[in-house]
């Protein structure tokens, strides 16, 4: 307390207007700084600078309140001194810049690669001080633990511009970095670093890439290794290094590239244990509970919506003993007794049959009733051009999931919607690179299989082209099959509850739909309703159908000969 009104007693301010008002015409002469240096004691030691960066800083301040160009000419101009004499104070403008009190500029404002004895240069004081100065409130944190890592990272991104825009070289960034660090020696961001061991080009390149996860969710490769490097083969180097896979950062999965295309360029963020490692609960503050870029395949058993389905009876009966199976308790116990016996307590299973006969609708349906969270696998978002990409995103995949499981009270169901797009037959490894990589994808699923600790289902209308090897890999396989008579009746009947039982008994006689199909029609009846403003008779009704059933329109032809 006594410090505190201490402070609040002297006047940053009106010590520092009455040393440029001293300062001016004395040539900076080294008289003058010995008779004024005593002085100024308490003013050098609230800003932390030595007396030669007062007067320097007091004079810059001047400048600026009187609407002033800081060129270095006008500072000769106010202290009567030589530019000669004035270019031995670089090491002092240094100091005012890195402690955050100047920046420089080009004329009118607009920053761009300068050197210090450049025409146009301007320095202009921080608008952050002078706030500091007017309130009186220029006491430094001297609790390290307050200092917290966005801070830090917001003043290394800064560090980091300066030096692509005035072509500094790394090794003075780097060392402008290790003073921050100094400051900032408690605070995450700063042990995260120490704590894998990153060599300096790796750390740099670490609280970049965790500044621009926070701030835009990623960032170019190219365009963060230009702001860090000080030529191109440094740059090269290091960006084979990443891509390969061989950097800390990639070995402690702290970054992963984004799911890309065809292009020159890749895109960067840091992980989830990357962020939470860096920031800690901060990490919070941006992404809630965790990296929503990340969670958006996961979905709730509350987001999903109950909807009725109907089974023949031998697929009622198998759904409800796996929906029973499914229940918690059920699931836990059994697991628990197969492990025991050395048994795999993988859950996989297979639901195949014929399209529009509810299979996705079902999980989805069993997600909700057993309380289980649904991973969604988009096939495409992990299948990329970049040779190589594919696999490594399959493999994050499984490693995310299998975090879920350990970290989940209730595991999530993993989905593989339309399976046969990935799990079909092996190809000959000399045909193409795409077969290799098709091969490659498959070969890692095997093996994910088979050490898997959850619950994996995956949906298909193709078993024929299943490879053999998955298929012994599938627990359970439920088919599918086209809704009998009176199921299909049910179907019909639950979206057209206005029409006579015996007009919908007559059209499920003549078209045998799959619920898919029933449902295409029941949108159409709909849309006709609200756009003619009446109801749609049995013979609207019946062509619906027959347009639904294009294979009666259309018949396939037969390729190739025909022996008759």
């Amino acid at each position: 307390m006594e410090k505190q009104k201490k402070n609040k007693e002297f006047n940053a301010l009106q010590n520092l207007e009455s040393l440029s008002k001293k300062a001016k015409a004395t040539g900076f002469s080294e008289k003058f700084f010995l008779e004024s240096e005593k002085e100024y004691t308490a003013l050098c030691k609230l800003l932390e600078l030595d007396f030669k960066q007062c007067c320097l800083f007091s004079v810059l301040l001047k400048l600026n309140l009187e609407n002033e160009n800081a060129h270095i000419h006008s500072v000769c101009e106010y202290t009567n001194c030589s530019p000669f004499y004035l270019l031995s104070f670089q090491s002092d403008f240094d100091v005012l810049i890195e402690k955050g009190y100047i920046n420089k500029e080009s004329s009118g404002g607009r920053r761009r690669k300068c050197k210090t004895y450049d025409i146009e240069l301007k320095y202009m004081v921080n608008e952050d001080i002078v706030n500091k100065l007017i309130k009186n409130n220029f006491i430094y944190e001297e609790n390290n633990e307050e200092l917290n890592a966005v801070d830090f990272l917001i003043e290394v991104n800064q560090i980091v511009e300066d030096r692509y825009y005035d072509s500094g070289k790394f090794s003075d960034m780097n060392g402008k970095i290790d003073k921050l660090k100094d400051k900032y020696q408690n605070c995450l961001a700063v042990k995260a670093a120490s704590q894998f061991l990153l060599n300096a080009e790796e750390e740099v390149i670490a609280y970049l890439i965790c500044y621009a996860t926070i701030d835009n969710g990623e960032i170019g490769l190219n365009d963060l290794l230009d702001k860090v490097f000080d030529s191109d083969h440094c740059k090269v180097r290091f960006k084979k290094t990443i891509l390969v896979e061989k950097s800390n950062l990639n070995k402690y999965e702290l970054i992963q590239f984004t799911p890309s295309y065809i292009r020159t360029d890749r895109d960067v963020n840091m992980t989830e244990k990357g962020l939470e490692t860096f920031l800690g609960e901060e990490k919070d503050i941006f992404f809630g509970g965790g990296i929503k870029s990340e969670d958006k395949e996961l979905q709730y058993p509350d987001q999903i919506p109950q909807k009725q389905l109907f089974y023949n009876k031998k697929e009622r009966k198998q759904l409800e003993e796996l929906k029973n199976l499914l229940h918690n308790d059920n699931y836990k116990s059994i697991k628990m007794r197969l492990k025991e016996h050395s048994m795999s307590s993988a859950l996989t299973i297979l639901f195949h049959g014929f399209p529009g006969t509810g299979k996705t609708e079902t999980v989805m349906q069993i997600a909700r009733e057993t309380g289980r969270p649904l991973y969604m696998i988009d096939v495409s978002k992990f299948k990329t051009c970049w040779f190589g990409e594919s696999e490594k995103n399959l493999k994050r995949l499984f490693d995310k999931y299998r975090k879920k499981v350990e970290t989940s009270d209730i595991e999530p169901i993993l989905l593989f919607n339309e399976a046969d797009a990935i799990f079909g037959k092996r190809q000959d490894v000399n045909s193409s690179n795409v077969a290799q990589t098709e091969n490659a994808i498959q070969n890692i699923i095997l093996q994910e299989m088979e050490t898997l600790d959850g619950i994996l289902i995956a949906t298909t209308n193709l078993t024929q082209n299943f490879d053999e090897a998955f298929e012994r890999r599938f627990l359970y396989k439920i088919f599918f099959e086209k809704p009998e008579v009176e199921v299909a009746l049910q179907i019909w009947k639950s979206r057209f509850t206005e029409m006579d039982e015996n007009n919908l008994r007559y059209l499920v006689e003549k078209f045998p739909f799959t619920g898919g199909q029933i449902e295409n029609i029941a949108r159409k009846y709909k849309m006709a309703c609200i756009l003619d403003g009446k109801t749609p008779d049995i013979i609207q009704l019946e062509q619906y159908c027959k347009d639904e059933n294009l294979t009666n329109k259309f018949q396939r032809k037969t390729l190739g000969f025909c022996i008759n």
